[in-house]
């Protein structure tokens, strides 16, 4: 059986908490063979105050050809933020099994995680590892000519279209066919901040492959506004990069624009 990616969104979670929204993260565990017991695969990142979170951290599963593991997500609401690594102490919101083949066999495969709990969804597709590598990416505000970026604290959100699409198809492409690939920390000024990036993650090795941008504005509990969009491409963001060019121009509903400078400034083992 071959190697497989898998991204995760939830759905309408329990709030657990009183005067905010959950915190939730989400734990993938895999059971060991002929026995109860469940071992962690992995975690996602947290997202604060989100009731239905796109969690960016990525999953990869294999097995054996004649294996079909059964797997296991469970969502925690984060409430010691001091210590979020102790699952046990944090509070449960809901769990789903399924086996591997389920995934395999539904690439976008969605599952109740109990009684008005929420719902789990998980967009598989294989993995292969000769089209991985490393990008680094160079990312920061740059111009904002309207400031659209002023007086809040705001993120930058890069989705990959979930199948082969280039710029040339921007306008065929719909909002549902993309996966978050990256979610920035706070855009602040004109720091610029390296982000490592799985290449395959990003854009499936491809690097005409469609990517699309989003900026922003966080808000309290969880009540995030988009502040402008654009679109892109790894091969675009390398040629800023070799080039020096002021960034990728975003633009709000009413035609006001902001650059932003997301530059890919090495790509391994992607040559051009």
């Amino acid at each position: 059986m071959p190697d497989y990616e898998v991204s995760i969104t939830c759905k309408d979670l329990a709030d657990k908490d009183l005067f905010s929204k959950s915190d939730p993260v989400l734990i993938l565990l895999e059971n060991v063979p002929n026995s109860k017991r469940f071992i962690e695969v992995g975690k996602t990142e947290l997202i604060k105050d989100c009731l239905n979170p796109q969690f960016s951290r990525k999953f990869r599963l294999s097995a054996a050809q004649d294996q079909n593991p059964k797997l296991r997500v469970a969502v925690v609401d984060i409430d010691n933020f001091e210590d979020v690594e102790k699952i046990a102490d944090q509070e449960f919101i809901g769990r789903a099994d399924f086996h591997l083949s389920d995934l395999v066999t539904s690439p976008v495969f969605t599952a109740s995680l109990g009684r008005d709990c929420g719902l789990v969804t998980l967009k598989t597709s294989p993995y292969d590892a000769r089209l991985d590598g490393l990008v680094s990416m160079e990312i920061g505000s740059g111009s904002d000519p309207d400031g659209l970026l002023k007086g809040g604290s705001n993120f930058l959100e890069i989705h990959r279209a979930d199948h082969a699409a280039t710029l040339a198809d921007v306008g065929r492409v719909c909002s549902s066919a993309y996966s978050l690939a990256h979610r920035t920390d706070q855009l602040q000024g004109a720091d610029f901040r390296l982000a490592d990036l799985s290449l395959f993650s990003l854009c499936r090795g491809d690097p005409h492959r469609l990517l699309r941008l989003e900026c922003w504005r966080r808000g309290s509990r969880g009540s995030h506004r988009l502040l402008a969009s654009g679109h892109t491409s790894l091969e675009e963001l390398r040629q800023l990069a070799e080039a020096g060019g002021d960034g990728i121009e975003l633009a709000d509903q009413r035609g006001r624009t902001l650059r932003l400078t997301v530059r890919a400034v090495s790509v391994s083992p992607y040559k051009g």
